[in-house]
Order: structure tokens, then sequence, then C-alpha cells
């Protein structure tokens, strides 16, 4: 009977983590957010001399001539921590806004500093668009998330441990159908 009130626990649990990353990725609109991305990451780049002004056109946020999308707002990751962390169980909601208030601040920092980089690369002639935007992103956004893990970790340990417990029922659980 335990393992099958596991199991319903992982099933709930995973029900809401998916339900919230859905919600919170696709339901609100996020122009604020991808005014607040562009407005400091122009002001960055000013900063460091190289000019790209914010504009406004159509519903679109610009940084001189790039767009600013959802996606380049770093909501996809908050989305994923926002689920995985508040359905957590058996954790204070102070630890949970606490680290959440700590990822997103983070993330946001980390955010700006990548948009600016990339914009400062291609209009520097240092990398072209193709090579600054998607690997140069991906290599920053794996590193980022794995500092934004351990940061998580050190406020809520419990959240590494209940996912290692969740890995242990899901290989006991299904760990009979594997091949000898």
């Amino acid at each position: 009977m335990p393992k099958d009130k596991d199991f319903r626990d992982f099933a709930i649990y995973f029900f809401l983590v998916t339900f919230i990353i859905l919600f919170v990725y696709y339901v609100p609109d996020y122009y604020f957010l991808e005014v607040a991305v562009a407005e400091p990451s122009s002001a960055v780049l000013s900063i460091v001399g190289v000019q790209a002004p914010v504009h406004f056109a159509r519903g679109v946020v610009l940084v001189g001539n790039y767009s600013v999308a959802r996606e380049c707002t770093g909501i996809q990751v908050m989305a994923v921590f926002l689920g995985l962390i508040l359905p957590l169980p058996g954790v204070s909601w102070r630890r949970k806004l606490l680290s959440l208030g700590l990822l997103f601040s983070l993330l946001y920092g980390a955010n700006l500093f990548r948009v600016a980089l990339e914009y400062y690369l291609v209009n520097t002639g240092i990398l072209p668009w193709s090579l600054a935007h998607y690997p140069l992103s991906l290599v920053l956004g794996v590193f980022g998330v794995f500092l934004l893990v351990l940061v998580n970790d050190r406020v809520i340990p419990e959240f590494s441990e209940y996912i290692f417990s969740l890995m242990s029922l899901l290989e006991s659980s299904f760990g009979r159908y594997k091949r000898s």
C-alpha cells in the first residue's frame, strides 16, 4: 500500500508541475517582461559604448534591430523552477518564496548579461547572429541552470532529495520491465 500512496503522490506532483509550467509559460502576456529585459540591456550596452536604443513597433520590443521575444526573457526557466518548487511537499512557503526570489533575481541578472553580450558580439562583428544567439545561449543557459540548481539546493535541500526519491520510485515501479 505505501508504494501505491507514493505513486499517487508522484502523480499529483507531476500533474501540478506540468500544469504550473504550462500555465506560467503560455497564459500571461510577457510584454512587460520583454520591456524589462530590453531597457536595462540597452543601458548596459551604452555603458560599454554600443548604442542599442529600445524601440516599440506593433507590440514588438526591439533592442537596436533585434526583437526581444518571450523566449529572450528567461521565463521558460522560471516557469520550470516555479513548477518544480511550488508543489514541493514538506517545505515551508517562506523557504519556497525565498528560493524563488533568489532564483528570479539571479536569472534576471544573468539574462540581461546574456542579451547584452549577444548584441555586443554580433554588432562588433566578433560573432555572427547564428553563433551568438543559439549556441552561445545554449552554453550560457546550461551553465546558468546548473548554478541556479546549486543555489536552490542551498535554500531547499529537500528539493534534490525529493527528486531523487521520485527517480527511485519510478525505477522500482518500472524497473521490473527492464530487459535482462
